[in-house]
């Protein structure tokens, strides 16, 4: 667990029940486009001998491809979606500079339902967890691992957040 996934959670003296991030295969996208970088570079290599042209190249491939590569796995890191024993909370990083936090209270949760679409999706088990409330557009957890999993106890831990409010105060 992250240090601000843990402050989420200890401003209200929660527990973190389960901390989820997107599955590691959505890197697979960006990672493609600085091999295919790399192999450019190569074939300047191959076509101009080892000149000038290759090492700037091959620079510019190092300075920008390393900074698109960690670019995509800092977001994919600080991605979270954290389930704690009284909320979902969905911490998305936007960009080096912007974050979304959304929330739901398992009182306020309709609905949960999962979708998993796509051949690589169904062959690494992996898609979207919507978590619908009457207020808002659905709560979404995209593109996580198990999403049944998780969909299963976000509804145990909404069914046993509602047992808990209703039984009556003690005296």
């Amino acid at each position: 667990m992250t240090i601000i996934n843990k402050k989420i959670a200890t401003e209200s003296d929660e527990e973190i029940i389960e901390e989820v991030r997107r599955h590691p295969i959505v890197l697979i996208k960006s990672f493609f486009w600085v091999f295919i970088g790399f192999v450019i570079v190569v074939l300047i290599f191959i076509i101009f001998k080892a000149s000038g042209i290759f090492s700037l190249a091959f620079f510019l491939w190092l300075i920008f491809g390393g900074i698109y590569g960690l670019y995509h796995y800092y977001i994919w890191r600080r991605d979270a979606y954290i389930l704690t024993d009284s909320r979902v909370i969905i911490r998305e990083q936007e960009s080096f500079f912007s974050k979304r936090v959304s929330e739901a209270k398992y009182d306020d949760i309709t609905d949960v339902t999962y979708r998993v679409k796509g051949f690589f999706a169904t062959l690494f088990n992996f898609g979207t967890v919507m978590v619908q409330t009457p207020s808002s557009d659905p709560l979404k957890l995209v593109n996580i691992a198990k999403p049944n999993k998780i969909q299963k106890l976000i509804l145990d831990l909404r069914n046993r957040s509602r047992q808990t409010s209703e039984l009556p105060p003690s005296s």
